[in-house]
Parts: structure tokens; sequence; C-alpha cells
């Protein structure tokens, strides 16, 4: 107690100075600079920091609590996300990936990729009530999809995201959904029924949006002479059938069965180092490689020089240690935060917005500008 009471209590502005700085610092940074967002939030958590010490009286043991709090109350969805690389690696080792990207290149027109991508995601996560769960199943599988078909890939995982959380936001089995409607002491279909006045609009728009650029994209018709010997390739590298197709659906199963994500991920993992050693052929020793390194072609016997740079930029991903940029963005963003909630500051700050609240609009506003 007496180590609380030497620590100040942050002023509006002290409180508002760090959420300023890392919009400043974001926008020049990564806008103007090129900056990595890693080395933006750094410089917000450090410049935070600075204010915690010198302003507020607070020393390095208490903010360095702060961050490792912060770290591990995001360690759920970060691990899902870590372990989604460690699946996507023995899905290629399986045949799971390459055979989805096979027929998916030859039944879907690129110009309805994104909005296609958009629509099965929200379709998929809705019935599921499970975001990360459409993402790491047919979300992957688009995704491999649209490395072969040559489409923009950041719009593509764009349609793919958006897709799923339309469905987490509006499913009744949405754990995010109930836990609002729990915090809020609001009727769960009610809450839905007004989440529809903001989803619905935006759904459209992004389905017009998508569209839009499918077709703006260069009109490929059918399919090109490299697309085509991509396929070859991979017919030839992988045997297909039901079998490389049981990684995915154990995810859906998962899914719909609504179990926990990341053992949905090593079970999808496991079964599918199986399939490509049991079904495959390939070397059970590279199959478990694989989930650490990432997947190359020679775990599969394949000559490197012998496969096509499309075939081993489709192939060759995933893996636990190929996660690294990942984690120090999470540790950075989570620097950030850490310091300006344990401080107090983030309190302030949304008092200071908060407190002008007077009628019904000023309450949707207000809660708008503070998310």
């Amino acid at each position: 107690m007496k180590e609380e009471r030497r620590y100040k209590q942050p002023t509006f502005t002290e409180s508002l100075l760090p959420i300023l700085f890392m919009v400043f610092v974001l926008s020049v940074g990564i806008g103007v600079l090129s900056w990595p967002a890693s080395v933006c939030l750094l410089l917000s958590a450090a410049f935070t920091g600075a204010i915690a010490v010198i302003r507020l009286g607070y020393n390095w043991d208490s903010i360095q609590q702060f961050i490792v709090d912060k770290i591990a109350a995001v360690m759920p969805p970060v691990l899902i996300v870590i372990f989604v690389g460690f699946m996507i690696a023995t899905w290629s080792y399986a045949g799971t990936l390459p055979m989805m990207v096979y027929y998916g290149m030859q039944l879907l027109d690129p110009s309805y990729l994104f909005a296609i991508a958009f629509i099965l995601n929200a379709i998929l996560s809705y019935v599921s009530g499970a975001s990360w769960g459409s993402v790491a199943s047919i979300g992957v599988a688009l995704i491999g999809i649209g490395t072969g078909l040559g489409a923009n890939l950041p719009m593509l995982a764009a349609a793919i995201v958006t897709g799923a959380y339309f469905g987490d936001k509006l499913s009744p089995l949405s754990d995010t959904t109930n836990l609002t409607s729990a915090v809020t002491q609001t009727k769960l279909y009610d809450l839905i029924k007004y989440l529809l006045w903001t989803t619905i609009p935006a759904t459209l728009i992004s389905i017009v949006f998508f569209l839009f650029l499918g077709f703006s994209q260069p009109s490929q018709g059918a399919i090109s002479a490299d697309s085509l010997q991509l396929l070859v390739q991979l017919h030839s590298l992988f045997k297909f059938g039901i079998l490389p197709l049981l990684p995915m659906l154990i995810i859906l199963a998962f899914t719909f069965l609504r179990l926990p994500t990341v053992p949905a991920l090593l079970s999808s993992a496991l079964v599918a180092v199986l399939v490509g050693w049991l079904y495959q052929g390939f070397p059970l020793i590279e199959g478990v490689k694989s989930t650490m390194g990432g997947f190359k072609m020679h775990m599969i016997g394949a000559d490197p020089t012998q496969v096509l740079s499309s075939v081993k930029e489709l192939l060759e991903q995933g893996g636990l240690n190929n996660q690294g940029g990942f984690i120090a963005f999470i540790i950075c963003a989570m620097g950030f935060a850490g310091i300006l909630t344990g401080t107090g500051m983030m309190d302030v700050a949304l008092r200071g917005i908060t407190g002008k609240i007077t009628n019904g609009f000023s309450a949707i506003m207000s809660s708008g500008l503070s998310a």
C-alpha cells in the first residue's frame, strides 16, 4: 500500500498524449517512412513508459509487470495464430493444401474469388460461432487457391477475415456475442437485432466492394500456361483422394462441435503427418520436422531445382520457428497497451471521453470513439 500511494494519478492530458503519439508514429512511421509496425509500437511503448516513470513515479519492475500481465491476457489468440503455422506446414506435407488448390483453381472464377471468400467464411462462422475455426479451415484453403491464381493476397486475407467476423458477430453461438450480452445485461437476440443495423449495411457494401475489386483485376480467362504447369506439377508430386481431406475435415468437425481451437489445430496437424507418411509415402521424420521449420520440397523427395517457383511459394510455408515476427509484434503492442492500462492512463482517457454522455446519441458516439 505504501508503494501504491507514491504513484500519481495521471491527468487527462497525460493519458491522452500516449494515444495521440501512437497514432502519429503509426501514421508517419508506416505510411511515410515504411517502418515495421513493431518498431512504431515499441516507440509508443517507450514514450508511454517515460511518462509513467517521469510524471507518475512508476519504476521499471512495475512497468515490466504491466507488460507481462497484458501479454498473458492475449496468449489464447496468440497460441491459435502460432499453431495455425504449425498446421499449415503439415497440410502441405499431407497433400491437403495442394489438393484443395488443385481443384479450387479449376472451379473458382478469379473475378468472384474475393466475394466468395467473404461469403463462405461468413456462413461457416455464423453456423459455428467460431471465426478462428473458419479462418483456419476454409481461409487457409482460399489463400492457397488465391496464390495459385495470382490473386492479391492481402485483399483476399481481408475478405476472409471480414467474412469470418461477420458470422462471429451475429451468431447466437459466438462467445463474444454472448459475452457482450451478459456484460451489458442485454437479451441475446435483442443484441443481435441491433447489431444488424450496422452489420447488414457493412456486409452489402463489402460484397459490392470485393466484387468491384475482383472484376478490376486483369482478366485471366482460361487457366494460363503458368497456372496449368502448377496444376500438373502438384498432381505429379502428391496423391489426391479422400484421405488428404481428413485434416481439414477435423478442423471443421471441431468448429461445428464448438471444441477448443488449439486442440483442433494440433489434432489436424497430427492426422496430416500420418496421412503424409502412410498415404503419400513420405518419410515420417520429415513431416515432424516440417512442424517446426516449415515445409520444404526436399522433404518429399522432390528436387528443389526442378520444382516451379510458384509451387515453392505455395507450399513452402508454416512451422513454429517462422512465427518470430508475429511474436515480436505482439510483445511490442502489448508493451504499449500494458503500460497504458496498468498505470490507469486508459481509464482516465476513457472517463474523459465518456464523461460528456447526456443522451443516447452521445452514448453511442462515445462508445464508438472509445473502441
